[in-house]
């Protein structure tokens, strides 16, 4: 068989096998029609072997199928269609992940009662992303069929306006079984206070993403003083312009275990915070093997920009391999002194030059001299900012230092609107 180097097939439509949205005609029935053909690849691609058709074994079906760049996942319904083998391993890849988004065409509705009326299909779903719309039951029932250390990361998006009252989930629902065997949890705008962060942090948290609203309009009081997930190893936290003190409370009780960090700051927002949020980034940081940076408007020479903490923080780390920085948040130090253990370092210049330039420029081109482990640069720009177009080729001294030391160059541009 390793002489075959591609193999194509075809299939013929039989009764439905799929109930994963509100057509009647997504059906599943116990009768599956085995039909499967094989179309004849070119001779000289065969290897010795003369049947025009042969089964493929299980085991190949979900390598294949679960791999999107061999099968889109529009076509796995029809996929499941081939024949009685072919089912499981298309049910398998086609309910691994699930968003029920607008986009998606899929409501929590409709897999609810999928769910509901196909109990083997509930261990399938690895990953759920769903919204949340009003305080009902109907997230709840459904997290409530799910059985126990399968479903792995969730997402739940809290619709938030302003001028509408704020939705909640009850206490009960972070005790559901399925919730409290969660790896990977991602809440938007859905946490209003101390008492709920310490409801969410379930005990078998790998990875956990918080994402507040920018009009402060909830009560985040106090400090946080409560039991953490003992595997919590990568911490997001994105404040879009909302300084919520408890969080970084958070950041530093997880950072004798933490992996990776990920902030927005917030960096240039007015307040009396940032000396303090500064400190503790560059103090408690120190262990981290990723850090990200994020945020964007920079505002330069203002009272409230952040200072070159960075700087400290390098003097002190030792596992520190992917950075991302903003500006203000360091000096020509950095560059001077990046660790020998740091890999991948970017920026989001958004049509500025990026600060101290020729420091990064001399860094890149002595790499090897330093004996620094730096393999990849990574520039995100949009070039909607600024005070016009800087694009890829205002960098090339980048490029090219980075071509002449063998370092990676990525150049990503965007636009943000």
């Amino acid at each position: 068989m390793s002489g075959i180097q591609k193999v194509s097939f075809t299939y013929e439509r039989a009764d439905l096998a799929l109930d994963h949205c509100d057509n009647p005609g997504y059906r599943q029935h116990e009768d599956m029609a085995v039909v499967h053909r094989l179309s004849k690849p070119e001779p000289h691609k065969m290897a010795p072997c003369d049947p025009q058709s042969f089964p493929l074994s299980q085991d190949i079906l979900y390598q294949i199928l679960d791999n999107p760049d061999i099968l889109r996942k529009g076509h796995l319904a029809s996929a499941a269609l081939v024949s009685r083998i072919w089912t499981a391993p298309a049910q398998s890849a086609l309910y691994k992940e699930v968003a029920c988004t607008y986009e998606s065409q899929i409501s929590l509705d409709s897999l609810y009662d999928t769910m509901n009326e196909y109990p083997h299909l509930r261990p399938l779903l690895r990953s759920l992303c769903t919204p949340i719309y009003s305080n009902n039951e109907k997230v709840q029932q459904f997290m409530r069929l799910l059985p126990p250390h399968f479903l792995r990361q969730l997402h739940l998006d809290f619709q938030f306006h302003i001028d509408y009252p704020r939705v909640y989930l009850p206490l009960s629902f972070w005790q559901i079984p399925a919730v409290q065997t969660l790896s990977s949890l991602t809440v938007w705008y859905g946490i209003h206070n101390v008492q709920e962060l310490a409801t969410i942090l379930v005990p078998t948290l790998v990875h956990l993403e918080l994402v507040f609203p920018g009009v402060e309009t909830y009560a985040f009081d106090g400090h946080y003083n409560y039991p953490i997930p003992p595997n919590l190893r990568h911490f997001t936290v994105e404040f879009s312009y909302t300084w919520i003190r408890p969080m970084y409370d958070l950041f530093i009780a997880l950072s004798p275990q933490l992996e990776s960090f990920t902030t927005d700051g917030p960096w240039y927002v007015n307040g009396d915070f940032h000396q303090w949020r500064d400190a503790a980034i560059a103090r408690y940081g120190r262990g981290l093997k990723k850090l990200l940076l994020l945020g964007q408007e920079s505002e330069r020479g203002r009272p409230w920009s952040p200072s070159p903490f960075l700087d400290e923080l390098i003097k002190h780390t030792t596992r520190l391999e992917h950075l991302h920085v903003v500006e203000c948040t360091y000096t020509g130090f950095l560059f001077k002194n990046l660790p020998p253990s740091l890999q991948v370092l970017e920026f989001t210049p958004d049509n500025h030059a990026i600060p101290f330039e020729e420091d990064l420029l001399d860094c890149l081109l002595h790499v090897k001299e330093r004996k620094l482990s730096l393999s990849r640069i990574c520039l995100h720009n949009d070039e909607c900012y600024g005070n016009g177009p800087r694009g890829e080729e205002e960098f090339a001294r980048i490029a090219d230092a980075c071509a002449a030391s063998g370092i990676e160059y990525i150049y990503d541009p965007y636009e943000s609107w």
